[in-house]
């Protein structure tokens, strides 16, 4: 037998393994930087979603904590920051909800004594309210609360007070 000529070899040249080695190297860059950003874009939406759902909490109880009573007035305090206060048919003061720039966070006090911690323990970079001459329809201008993120969340809303004599 007859030795083949090494022209006629199998196997793979050093050139077609290192073109090969770079294609993959590409499309395993590529496939990491796509997860990558999925994974930072999947996490923005989500910290945003939060802030959402906690901005939209506030606002439900406030709205749930004051419509039983017969008048509101705002205190605006330190520029947009406001202070909401509801009474009763008496002039009393039943509840408080406010922003505390020390915390950046909004909290409640009913019957002139603090309910516990704040609302939600989401940042919120303004909150700002109104009322209408009468007292009876509460707005909530702007509820700014801040994602983990720091993507900015802005709410509004406006609800009736029940209880209000005309």
């Amino acid at each position: 037998m007859t030795e083949e000529p090494a022209r006629r070899q199998r196997g793979f040249t050093l050139a077609e393994v290192m073109v090969v080695m770079v294609l993959a190297g590409i499309v395993s860059f590529g496939m990491v930087g796509f997860y990558l950003n999925s994974q930072a874009t999947w996490i923005d939406a989500s910290s945003q979603a939060m802030a959402q759902r906690d901005g939209t909490l506030i606002i439900e109880t406030m709205a749930d904590r004051c419509r039983r009573w017969a008048r509101a007035e705002v205190q605006t305090v330190s520029g947009a920051n406001d202070r909401l206060i509801v009474r009763d048919d008496t002039n009393a003061e039943k509840e408080r909800f406010y922003w505390d720039p020390t915390d950046s966070l909004v909290h409640h006090t009913s019957n002139g004594a603090a309910t516990g911690p704040a609302l939600v323990d989401t940042q919120v970079e303004r909150f700002s309210a109104s009322v209408d001459a009468g007292g009876r329809l509460v707005f909530i201008d702007s509820l700014r609360v801040v994602s983990a993120t720091g993507r900015r969340v802005q709410l509004s809303t406006a609800f009736a007070l029940y209880n209000s004599s005309p």
